[in-house]
């Protein structure tokens, strides 16, 4: 809504004749006879003829006012009820919290680092303790195991297991085929 007594230049306890004298000086430099071709000035000399219409009559003047004076009030408690913009942030951390945030960064990394050395570390004891056992295990009883496979030897030497002849057939130790396949 647009403030007549600003149009005109007026303040809003003015007078009639305050009124019509503004309107007389403004309505000459605007008038659009003076002024021929020009959009603003007929803009404007139909803003000035329109706010003294309302403003010459006393009725149209109190109707004008009340709302005007409404208007200005739902304005100022619209302005009370909506908070202020907060400013905006480029980032949702100050400098010292960017700072404890990197250091904290950097701890959680090294402590990461440091358990991954601590697992491999582990790894490889248990790898070599597992070796070192094999080995003792291996050493005390490599006697028996030779043992094992030196009595398995001499079994064998004395045993001569039966032999097979090239079409299959089991031949028996003594028999002709067993003399012509030894050699």
């Amino acid at each position: 809504m647009k403030d007549f007594y600003k149009v005109l230049g007026v303040s809003a306890d003015a007078s009639f004749p305050q009124i019509r004298a503004a309107y007389r000086t403004l309505s000459k430099k605007y008038h659009p006879d003076l002024n021929q071709g020009d959009v603003q000035y007929e803009e404007k000399f139909k803003d000035i003829l329109q706010a003294y219409s309302v403003l010459k009559d006393p009725y149209k003047r109190k109707k004008f006012d009340i709302s005007l004076q409404n208007s200005q009030q739902k304005a100022e408690n619209i302005n009370k009820l909506r908070p202020p913009k907060p400013a905006r942030k480029t980032s949702y951390y100050t400098s010292s919290e960017k700072k404890n945030m990197l250091r904290r960064d950097i701890y959680m990394s090294g402590g990461v680092i440091l358990f991954l050395i601590t697992i491999i570390t582990v790894i490889v004891s248990l790898e070599k303790s597992f070796y070192l056992q094999q080995e003792s295990y291996l050493e005390i009883n490599q006697p028996k195991q030779e043992l094992i496979f030196k009595d398995t030897l001499n079994l064998m030497q004395g045993f001569k297991p039966d032999s097979v002849s090239t079409s299959g057939a089991v031949i028996k130790p003594g028999s002709r085929q067993a003399n012509q396949n030894s050699f």
